[in-house]
């Protein structure tokens, strides 16, 4: 007779069997969570996108016409604020914009008869007088400019301010300045523009009234493509990979090369891509929200591709001189994301796209301009 207290437990096999079944479970579920968590992180990233796009159109309405990128005087400073910095008052952020002093460009470069010259220097990284003038705001880190899927944000170099170690504030967000600049010998084509900047297509080098206004969009508002994402660098370190620009030879290489299919720009981008040991040129990428300089893109890179710059580029806002924080190093800077599959492309319009990966780069340089006369339907992005 069985005794009735006996009570039979688990064999070997059966609880094997129960925590296979669990770990199949988790390896079902794990994706599915991680996929809703990236959900999130990219609607988040479009309403940051649309909050800026939202602030643009405020400062268009306000002063007649979309924020510069910078604001050269052959007489005064550079003053290097960018776009977000100067949209502060239209996305509550008031204090920040009252702390900014416009006598002292972000990078502190000034133009000294005629010639572009640098601000005193601080310790690892540039922060003179223009670093104790704006530290207030060259310090803070407004959460609507980072991309919550990008795990780099908020952890890049730092610098000294009266001998007190900060952290610099960052961005995933850039402004598009166009494309074609071999096209163009540097031009800038796209709605990014600096009053008073130095271009050298222009009669005398100047263009001292130049500013892009609604009406300037004669392609369409909702054509024309004015921010993108941009990864910013690996809290500062040399590492490969999107957040890294690399240092091309001279573009002059690409000159009278190419077809209409396949134009020099197009070629100089797959030399970008498929060329390997390029040297890396800066990996402090997305620093300085504010700067105007440092955070351009160009559509001369379809998303998520490596970003070059080329020398011998007389480029915006500086020139071919000035690599590092002008317009030559934006010459290939991509629009990049850690979104699968494309990036996120706030419009002028204020609608925000997700561009993939595999757009057809024509397309991609017809949205980048203003005003270049392209027409594009929507089902080409």
């Amino acid at each position: 007779m069985k005794n009735p207290r006996t009570v039979r437990g688990f064999t070997l096999i059966e609880l094997l069997v129960v925590i296979a079944i669990i770990a199949v479970l988790i390896a079902l579920l794990l994706p599915a969570v991680q996929s809703a968590r990236e959900a999130a992180r990219r609607a988040q990233c479009v309403n940051n996108q649309k909050q800026i796009g939202l602030a643009v159109n405020n400062y268009v309405s306000s002063y007649g016409a979309i924020p510069p990128s910078a604001v050269v005087s052959l007489t005064q400073n550079y003053q290097d604020q960018g776009v977000l910095c100067r949209v502060l008052p239209f996305m509550d952020q008031v204090p920040d914009y009252n702390s900014i002093n416009f006598m002292y460009g972000v990078r502190g470069i000034w133009l000294v008869g005629g010639q572009w010259n640098a601000a005193p220097m601080d310790e690892e990284v540039w922060a003179g007088d223009w670093g104790r003038s704006n530290a207030t705001a060259n310090i803070t880190y407004i959460k609507g400019f980072l991309c919550p899927s990008d795990a780099n944000n908020g952890g890049n170099n730092q610098f000294f301010i009266n001998g007190t170690q900060r952290l610099i504030g960052t961005t995933d967000y850039y402004w598009n300045v166009g494309n074609s600049r071999f096209f163009t010998g540097g031009m800038v084509n796209g709605p990014s523009y600096s009053p008073g900047a130095i271009d050298y297509n222009l009669p005398g080098g100047l263009d001292a009234n130049r500013t892009i206004s609604m009406a300037s969009f004669t392609d369409g508002t909702s054509n024309t493509v004015v921010m993108s994402e941009s990864v910013q660098s690996n809290s500062g370190q040399a590492i490969d990979g999107l957040g890294m620009v690399y240092a091309g030879p001279s573009w002059n290489q690409f000159i009278g090369q190419g077809t209409p299919s396949s134009p020099p720009d197009w070629l100089a981008a797959q030399y970008c891509q498929n060329t390997p040991g390029l040297s890396q040129d800066y990996w402090w990428k997305g620093e300085f929200a504010l700067s105007g300089g440092h955070n351009l893109y160009s559509h001369t890179q379809t998303p998520n591709r490596r970003s070059c710059y080329w020398t011998n580029v007389n480029s915006f806002p500086g020139t071919s001189s000035d690599q590092d924080f002008a317009g030559a190093t934006q010459t290939m800077v991509a629009a990049s994301s850690y979104h699968p599959g494309g990036v996120n492309t706030l419009f002028m319009d204020g609608s925000v796209h997700f561009i993939k990966n595999s757009v057809a780069f024509n397309a991609w340089y017809a949205l980048a301009t203003p005003m270049g006369g392209e027409v594009i339907s929507s089902d080409s992005y």
